[in-house]
């Protein structure tokens, strides 16, 4: 049985070969096969394999391997299995402080960064600082060839990164381990290309964020990565659309709705959001109900129920039907935003802007204002100029002129010189108005002529 679990190991049939170890009563074989071929089975997201090896293996003695106690955390993190989390990392924490189950002091700094970069979770709910520590000591600790935890680490220091100072400080690390991952493996180079994009996308300009998705885009379709090809077609696209042209941001958007059961509710609502303003704007009424349709499928069981029928009314209101859209503006719950990205707050703030109805503006305000504190805590920039934009407006109808144009100028610098462009000009006149106040008292006279000039050429 042993020599037969040798040649089955050697020929990567993990499961032939524990069969045979376990068939030889060798525990100790057993968990050292499967702790070998762990760090490659994570990195190439064979998380459904790994956990099935995992639960093969004789759970008491499981208990006494850190390294095997860290593919399980792994394993439950992906699955979004967060309960137990807390104490299985306890646990490692307990056994690595006395040495246990790790055979060489370089074996328990790797293993000590894999705890670090498991630490460093949103999960946890962990301050700033905390996440930055954990982030830095797993960078410092995991070897170079510890490709997931390393780029899951890079990943949540992007929550973090609100500051200009952490951006930059992001930015600088993340290069220079961009600049050696493409001799160490193309995968690894992909997943930090898919979270450098990912914080431009948060933070930088549009510019850059398009050159680093172009580049991921290209090397997910040439290893075969749907999740992340499907991901960096949203990112082009959507940086079409706040660029202001809808018509180009239209085929990369659809690549989402094509693959919408590879991306995340939140992706796809994001899309959603777009889509059904620029078919809308073309008069395609059709393909907007089959769209949402199909997304109504693909959203099933999933807590984006209330935004997808928020997508529903704005289709409704682009469409000209006024009356169907208020309708769903006076009977949806409009429970709290929670989510970084949510439209219900957007879409209220349109219908009640389209209606004029006093009570239902301040309504409208309460909710954006709800958005806008969320936001602010995650540190998301890119929905906060829209949400600014329409703040401002809302501000305006109400005759609150100068909270109005203060809004909008933090709008402006927010999102002016990254390249955005629609939010500004979308809702019309109205925001014409306010750029000529704004202009009018001398503030960011260039960037408001420049927007009064697109709006204009728009309205032609």
């Amino acid at each position: 049985h042993r020599r037969a679990a040798g040649w089955y190991a050697a020929h990567d049939f993990i499961d032939d070969a524990l069969g045979h170890y376990q068939a030889a009563g060798d525990v100790a074989a057993m968990l050292a096969l499967v702790e070998s071929v762990t760090p490659r089975l994570e990195h190439e997201d064979r998380w459904d394999r790994l956990g099935h090896h995992l639960n093969r293996l004789p759970q008491d003695a499981l208990l006494e391997r850190p390294a095997l106690l860290l593919a399980r955390a792994w394993y439950q993190m992906v699955r979004m299995e967060t309960a137990t989390l807390v104490p299985l990392l306890d646990r490692v924490e307990a056994l690595l402080q006395r040495h246990a189950g790790v055979d060489t002091p370089e074996g328990q700094e790797a293993l000590w960064g894999d705890l670090h970069a498991l630490r460093s979770s949103s999960y946890f709910g962990l301050t700033p600082d905390a996440v930055r520590a954990h982030v830095l000591a797993a960078l410092a600790a995991l070897p170079a060839d510890r490709f997931w935890a390393r780029a899951y680490a890079f990943s949540t220091w992007v929550y973090i990164t609100h500051a200009p100072r952490e951006w930059a400080a992001f930015q600088t690390r993340i290069r220079a381990e961009l600049a050696i991952a493409p001799q160490l493996s193309p995968s690894y180079e992909l997943r930090l290309l898919h979270v450098f994009g990912f914080s431009q996308f948060r933070y930088g300009s549009l510019a850059d964020m398009e050159q680093t998705c172009r580049r991921f885009v290209a090397l997910a379709e040439r290893l075969g990565v749907i999740t992340t090809w499907v991901y960096g077609r949203f990112c082009l696209g959507a940086a079409q659309y706040y660029r202001h042209d809808p018509a180009a941001a239209v085929p990369y958007l659809e690549d989402v709705i094509t693959h919408r059961h590879v991306v995340g509710g939140e992706v796809l609502v994001s899309t959603l959001y777009l889509l059904v303003a620029a078919y809308q704007a073309k008069g395609e009424t059709a393909k907007t109900a089959t769209m949402l349709e199909q997304a109504a499928e693909a959203l099933t069981g999933s807590d984006h129920q209330e935004e997808l029928e928020a997508l529903r009314a704005l289709a409704r209101l682009l469409g000209g039907d006024l009356a169907a859209a208020v309708a769903w503006a006076d009977a949806a719950p409009h429970t709290p935003a929670t989510l970084a990205v949510d439209t219900r707050a957007l879409v209220l703030a349109r219908v009640r802007l389209a209606e004029g109805r006093r009570v239902g503006l301040a309504q409208a305000a309460a909710a954006l204002d709800g958005y806008l504190a969320a936001l602010e805590t995650a540190g998301e920039r890119r929905q906060r100029i829209h949400a600014l934009a329409l703040r401002a407006q809302l501000h305006w109808e109400r005759g609150e002129t100068r909270p109005a144009l203060d809004r909008l100028a933090e709008a402006i610098d927010l999102g002016y010189a990254r390249g955005y462009r629609r939010w500004y000009v979308e809702q019309g006149p109205v925001m014409g108005q306010m750029l000529h106040a704004l202009a009018r008292e001398g503030r960011l006279v260039a960037e408001t002529g420049a927007l009064l000039a697109l709006l204009a050429a728009t309205q032609q």
